[in-house]
């Protein structure tokens, strides 16, 4: 179980994070202007895992083995989290 915690000053972020990694390579990203993204190589993709924008946007994302449940699937509704994250760093949503 990943623990995140954020604590918001009037001239500063305190993020602390307890980050499980399983042993995937991870990279921290601070080019993305007004966020700190930290993001995990899953073999296909470098997904971001957790990040935090100066507007106290925050999110975690836990990237771990599937177990076939919750596959991804096409469908009227259906959005994967990963989309969903670059819409939301991408300031879409």
């Amino acid at each position: 179980m990943c623990t995140s915690f954020i604590k918001k000053t009037e001239d500063n972020w305190f993020v602390a994070i307890n980050f499980d990694n399983d042993g995937m390579k991870y990279s921290i990203n601070t080019k993305k202007k007004d966020w700190f993204i930290v993001y995990v190589d899953t073999g296909k993709v470098k997904a971001a895992s957790f990040g935090i924008h100066k507007s106290g946007v925050f999110f975690n994302s836990l990237c771990t083995p599937s177990n076939g449940k919750g596959d991804y699937r096409r469908g009227k509704g259906v959005i994967h989290t990963t989309k969903l994250l670059i819409d939301i760093i991408d300031e879409k949503i």
